[in-house]
């Protein structure tokens, strides 16, 4: 697994990886990606020549059955594969183990929301009751040996094991077997902040810095109206009964076969969708009055073509997915240009012309009815579905009256945009963020209204991300084929976060928040598309907007629609945490005060692998101490002392061990450690700590995190571990820690 952080460089890693196996041992590649980045590992194909295929993570299910034999599979974005439970995770992983693929996964966010993320992405090729050689020794230790040892059949050795501790030391010891990780903090300490790439060029990395976007929200607008009390208690008092239907069933009623399996499929998708519904309305007021607004007019329109089934008696239009509607689109094809000329004379505002609206569509619906839907008698409802329906319309009717027509004119936010896109920043390329598509669509459409030349709009439903990302930042994609013939450059692009992952953009340096993720890791991942490797800018400009009111608003409004959702037990879905985790209200006033350090919240030095500060290690003895690299290269296997307890000042003693290593050895040379009984001198475990010289030195001053104290003990007899089948680097292995 190959979890560097955003921006060192993971695609090219993965594609160096795959050419060497290529070339080496003859392997041919498939890479599995998400839909949006396969044309970029194309163009990497293409580019390097590579005997490899990429196919969408949204065709795995698909076409894994019948494709041939791969010796090399790279997962890109593997955190999007940690359940189990998908049917994409199930055939991916059974292709690998038909085939005995070898695997790279690529993930700059190896864990989400627990550890149990990592586990399910290993169980793509560990088996569960595979032999790793080491076990959860803190989980084992906190609950007992014939506890734990109960729980996992005996089996403590396994990722089955693993999966039962919730300790953090357990899981970074098991992924220093799996993991490489490094971060910018870690590249810039070791390597002094500058790479030298293979073709002499040496590259640095940016300095980032926070700015600031004021911006005056009116009394008396939509803007104001639309974050008041009133406004999200109406949206609390929805019941969304579309989103719950099985819950109106009539006990009486005797679907058909047709029927019956309709609502089966429904009930297996359902979830928790009214809540999740719910908080995504919230979470669009906070992106645009526009995409709020529109949510709105959607749910108003579907709501109305319910009730007009209803009581015409017609059948009720079923999707096969979340939204029972969501196969009618065209009000979202029209919504940009829609607020453009202020939906005059196209948007209903009273009852009636609603009423009307949702007549046209239901008759257009059953006219020509597209594949996905399906039908059912309202007769199998009792009438609180109709009470409901009814309910929740005359909310969204009045929220609708009250707000108004959105006019792109009176946005403050957009007003600000615009000046910094033809002041300050008049020459440069600008990338501004948002979560919605909605809000990408309104706000492009309503800077080409004003004049801002070259502007384009990018989300997860256009044809080729990629492409734009190319006609963006055509240098940067050089390999891949950079400005495409007869296309014309992009200087502001407007990106959801579909962009946010996998796409090189550093073209440009200026980043904008347009709306603030309610993840707030988003943003660094934001910041990640241009602050890469290759950036030639010496800073990155990060952009948020801030109202008038100051921070307090930004961060009140967000705890006002947490404190709602948590008083229901509403859930923001699978992928995110919610705002409210420890140290992101520290981080959004940082970055409202323009001091925010945009690595605290992704990058403590702990995040790095073993093997990696092993390496570093190791590369600075064999520079800077050549002569006690070489005499520690020549000890034997095993554990030895590089300071003997009470010599240096805390009571205990340091070891390191040394293993000499192949790649992949038949019969792998355990590195031996030290066991926590051993004696205050420690070093009866092997030879005298004078043996590694100005080595052992290094070990405690260049890497605490793979070195720790030994806690001083009554003499014993040291003994050694099970054995470690994987080491961190193809020549030399070296570690330190405690037994």
């Amino acid at each position: 697994m190959v979890g560097d952080v955003v921006g060192l460089g993971k695609t090219m890693t993965a594609s160096a990886l795959a050419l060497l196996l290529q070339e080496e041992r003859g392997f041919e590649t498939l890479i599995i990606c998400p839909k949006n980045l396969a044309a970029m590992w194309r163009g990497y194909v293409y580019h390097y020549r590579l005997h490899a295929e990429v196919l969408p993570l949204s065709m795995a299910a698909r076409k894994l059955l019948d494709m041939r034999r791969y010796r090399l599979v790279v997962i890109d974005e593997s955190h999007n594969l940690r359940n189990p439970a998908r049917l994409d995770y199930r055939q991916i992983k059974d292709y690998i183990q038909r085939n005995d693929s070898k695997v790279i996964l690529l993930t700059a966010t190896p864990y989400n929301k627990r550890f149990g993320d990592v586990a399910g992405q290993l169980g793509l090729f560990v088996h569960p009751d595979a032999d790793l050689g080491i076990r959860p020794e803190q989980a084992v230790r906190a609950e007992g040996e014939l506890e734990f040892s109960r729980k996992c059949d005996g089996k403590l050795q396994t990722l089955g094991a693993f999966t039962r501790s919730e300790e953090p030391e357990d899981w970074r010891r098991l992924m220093s077997l799996f993991l490489i990780r490094r971060t910018r903090r870690f590249i810039e300490k070791n390597y002094g902040g500058s790479l030298t790439m293979s073709d002499g060029r040496a590259v640095s990395f940016p300095a980032r810095t926070t700015r600031t976007i004021r911006h005056q929200v009116e009394d008396g607008t939509p803007a104001a109206a639309m974050t008041s009390d009133q406004t999200l208690d109406a949206v609390e008092a929805l019941k969304l009964p579309r989103y719950s239907l099985p819950r109106y069933l009539d006990e009486g009623a005797a679907p058909t076969e047709e029927e019956a399996e309709i609502l089966a499929d429904w009930k297996r998708a359902a979830g928790n969708l009214t809540g999740i519904t719910k908080a995504m309305l919230f979470k669009r007021l906070s992106s645009s009055g526009a995409a709020f607004v529109l949510s709105l007019e959607r749910h108003l329109l579907r709501n109305r073509v319910y009730l007009y089934a209803v009581q015409t008696g017609g059948r009720l239009p079923i999707g096969q997915y979340a939204d029972p509607l969501e196969v009618s689109r065209p009000e979202d094809e029209e919504s940009a240009d829609g607020w453009l000329d202020q939906r005059s004379g196209r948007s209903p505002r009273s009852a009636a012309e609603w009423k009307q609206a949702a007549e046209d569509v239901y008759l257009a619906l059953a006219a020509k009815p597209p594949k996905p839907l399906g039908w059912l008698r309202p007769e199998l409802f009792t009438e609180e579905l109709a009470e409901a329906l009814d309910h929740d319309s005359g909310i969204l009717e009045r929220l609708l009256r009250g707000l108004g027509y959105w006019r792109h004119e009176r946005d403050s936010k957009l007003d600000a945009l615009e000046e910094l896109l033809t002041g300050p920043h008049r020459r440069d390329k600008v990338l501004v963020f948002t979560e919605y598509r909605d809000t990408a669509e309104y706000a492009a459409r309503a800077l080409q209204a004003r004049g801002v030349r070259s502007v384009e709009p990018v989300s997860g439903s256009s044809d080729d991300p990629t492409l734009a990302a190319r006609r963006f930042s055509p240098r940067a994609n050089q390999p891949i084929g950079g400005l495409p013939d007869g296309d014309e450059e992009i200087r502001v692009l407007v990106a959801t976060d579909v962009l946010s992952e996998g796409q090189n953009l550093q073209d440009s340096h200026i980043v904008v928040n347009f709306d603030l993720p309610w993840a707030i890791v988003k943003i660094i991942q934001r910041a990640g598309r241009v602050d890469r490797i290759g950036q030639s800018s010496p800073r990155v400009l990060v952009y948020s907007f801030l109202p008038a009111e100051g921070v307090e608003e930004v961060i009140g409004l967000r705890e006002r629609i947490a404190r709602r959702l948590a008083e229901h037990a509403y859930v923001f879905g699978s992928d995110e945490e919610f705002f409210g985790q420890e140290g992101e209200r520290r981080f959004l006033e940082g970055l409202y005060d323009e001091n925010a350090r945009m690595d605290d919240l992704s990058e403590p030095d702990e995040e790095v692998d073993w093997a990696s500060h092993a390496y570093e290690i190791w590369r600075d003895a064999v520079e800077n101490h050549p002569e006690s690299a070489r005499r520690a290269e020549n000890l034997a296997d095993g554990s030895y002392a590089s300071a003997p307890a009470g010599e240096t000042g805390g009571g205990g003693g340091r070891w390191c061990a040394f293993r000499k290593n192949t790649i992949c050895p038949p019969s792998p040379s355990p590195i031996w450690r030290a066991n926590p009984a051993c004696s205050t001198r420690i070093r009866r475990c092997g030879r005298r700590s004078a043996d590694l010289g100005p080595l052992a030195s290094l070990f405690r001053s260049r890497s605490p995190t793979t070195t720790t104290w030994l806690p001083k003990r009554s003499p014993a007899r040291c003994s050694p571990p099970p054995p470690i089948r994987k080491a961190p680097s193809p020549g030399f292995a070296s570690a330190a820690g405690t037994g």
